[in-house]
């Protein structure tokens, strides 16, 4: 790729005259770094931007008290990095890092001036471009760099896998979205004469040569697949330095432990993300805590994958690894949570699938459903028995804690979920609740589900906490009701958020005056369902207009499901509330896919 090739990739540059691109190529410098080298460190001078042609970065900065760098994101092919420091004259305020062996063009402070007084147009189209993408919230730069992962590496952790299998059915999934190409060692070696994917590092001609074919297919196809095996060869070696994204597999049954590709991994200090892939026989029986396997390479996600060639699981998978997955986020309400059935319906009806849900209280629960693989039908029957038919809610007590002691909803969970764990699930999940010990969020994503879906239901004064460690668990509404943030920081792809909290005003409108509480006991108000539970669930959720915005703004399509006269405990207008949502949410799924808002979900 030559330098106008790559400038003209670049939306920042793509604008330019064919004279102003000639200039600043010529002046424009190559840089190549090695998989774990620094482009500059944070106190550099700013004296630079670049563009990434190939490869990958990570922005990082420092932990706090620690000399320890924390990840804050990852920026992809034709992405610009250094701009900020380069236009306001500071030092660096981050450190960034290759992820993978990368090529980039450097424009230095004096050419980037240079630009500014010869081509003013060009000059401000660029300057705008970056004040854009400055404006853009975290959350979705986080998306658009998963959006821009285009290289994945399949490696085997242990012998017995069926690796080739599995990186044929991913790159063949990742086809849907783009021309994709799977390279194992024998197509390098049928293209560049036998032996040449065993070609070293260190052997620099032959290097550069395989080096610049790899680069060149990466530019030919959107995805690219490199297909390694559990020894730890050049090829092999090669495959983890050139990927965006790892996925190691390993055999669900089998305990973690260290592996030599794992060793390999961590000797070379291999930056790419690592996501472990669980591969099960024909079941979860048996099968091993994931986190072990996590734990040894500082991963951060993984995959549940049953069976072979199963086109369904792993088009699931390849939507999560290139930033087309769908997340559901369902928010608090009561009874009102019976809307967010609605959406799961439109969604069904529109074979648009969910690939992550989160949610909190009753969106936890229903969230919790629809991870674990219930379709709408069965949701709908579990969440019926639950509150219309039975009313696991009313063993109410005298108890100084709370007003139901909550053990008949506890049991009806673990008799729905039985001993499901959040991380054995095919689809993600994650739910809230509020630490009333140290004051903070608590987003769960391992256990059991029973457990924390009660726990994100437990609203103070009605339910009892959740005992953990000492602490206090409660309602994660407290704090955040619709958890959008936490969903859109994931950077998976499109995110769908229900909302179904309240905003009705608690007034008692025939009361106007100065009057003493005790009236109270004797209002009569047909505005408002006026009594302990209505008063303690809306001290537990409330939620500011601030609030609210942020939770909009993380969301790709936010719905404010139109429920605001029912009441939260009025369990008997499921159907009614099932009915508003599903209408609500089919007009406006019907507009968000008409304008693209999903994009190529």
């Amino acid at each position: 790729m030559d330098k106008i090739q790559a400038l003209k990739g670049s939306e920042l540059f793509a604008d330019l005259g064919d004279k102003a691109l000639a200039e600043l190529s010529e002046r424009a410098q190559w840089v190549e770094l090695k998989s774990g080298m620094a482009l500059y460190k944070l106190g550099d001078e700013g004296d630079a931007l670049y563009l990434i042609a190939n490869g990958r970065l990570s922005v990082n900065t420092l932990r706090e008290n620690s000399n320890e760098e924390q990840r804050l994101s990852e920026l992809g092919r034709y992405e610009i990095v250094g701009e900020i420091a380069l236009i306001t004259g500071e030092r660096r305020s981050v450190t960034v890092r290759a992820v993978r062996d990368s090529a980039l063009i450097r424009i230095s402070k004096e050419d980037f001036s240079g630009l500014m007084v010869q081509h003013p147009q060009a000059g401000l189209r660029v300057m705008r471009h970056i004040v854009e993408r400055l404006r853009r919230p975290r959350t979705s730069r986080s998306r658009d760099a998963m959006l821009s992962s285009r290289t994945m590496a399949v490696i085997p952790a242990h012998e017995g896998l069926p690796y080739r299998e599995f990186a044929k059915g991913i790159t063949d999934a990742l086809g849907d979205r783009g021309a994709s190409l799977r390279l194992d060692a024998e197509r390098v070696d049928s293209a560049l004469g036998k032996g040449a994917a065993q070609i070293v590092f260190e052997d620099s001609d032959r290097n550069e040569t395989l080096y610049s074919w790899l680069n060149a297919l990466e530019g030919q196809y959107r995805y690219v697949v490199y297909e390694g095996d559990c020894n730890t060869e050049a090829w092999t070696r090669r495959c983890l330095r050139q990927a965006d994204r790892i996925l190691l597999l390993v055999d669900a049954r089998r305990e973690p432990g260290m592996t030599s590709i794992l060793q390999c991994i961590l000797e070379n200090r291999i930056k790419a993300p690592i996501e472990v892939v669980l591969l099960h026989g024909d079941d979860y029986h048996s099968a091993t805590e994931p986190y072990g396997w996590r734990d040894l390479l500082n991963s951060r996600r993984h995959h549940q994958h049953v069976g072979g060639y199963d086109r369904q699981a792993l088009s699931h998978i390849a939507r999560m690894i290139s930033g087309h997955a769908l997340g559901l986020v369902l928010g608090g309400g009561g009874a009102r949570g019976f809307a967010h059935l609605g959406l799961i319906r439109a969604l069904e009806e529109r074979n648009i699938p969910i690939d992550l849900v989160g949610g909190t209280s009753i969106g936890a629960l229903v969230g919790a459903l629809c991870a674990t693989g219930y379709r709408f039908d069965e949701i709908f029957r579990i969440m019926r028995e639950t509150f219309v038919d039975q009313n696991y809610l009313n063993d109410f007590t005298l108890s100084r804690i709370s007003l139901i002691r909550g053990r008949k909803l506890l049991h009806r969970l673990e008799d729905v979920f039985g001993d499901t764990r959040i991380e054995q699930l095919s689809r993600q999940f994650f739910c809230i609740s509020t630490n009333l010990t140290r004051d903070e969020q608590i987003v769960h994503q391992r256990g059991f589900l029973s457990d924390w879906v009660s726990t994100s239901m437990s609203v103070p004064g009605i339910a009892p906490p959740f005992v953990y460690h000492g602490e206090l668990l409660v309602d994660g509404g407290l704090l955040n009701n619709l958890p959008t943030d936490v969903m859109a920081g994931y950077g998976r792809g499109p995110v769908i958020a229900s909302d179904v909290s309240s905003k009705t005003e608690l007034k008692v409108e025939e009361m106007q005056g100065r009057e003493r509480p005790y009236q109270l006991y004797r209002s009569r108000s047909e505005s408002v369902s006026l009594n302990m539970f209505t008063i303690l669930y809306q001290t537990a959720t409330m939620t500011s207009e601030e609030e609210i915005l942020k939770q909009r703004d993380s969301a790709d399509l936010y719905i404010s499901m139109p429920v605001q006269d029912v009441g939260m405990f009025d369990w008997h207008s499921m159907d009614e509330t099932l009915y508003r949502g599903y209408h609500h949410a089919t007009e406006l799924l019907e507009q968000a896919i008409a304008d693209g808002v999903l994009g190529a979900i």
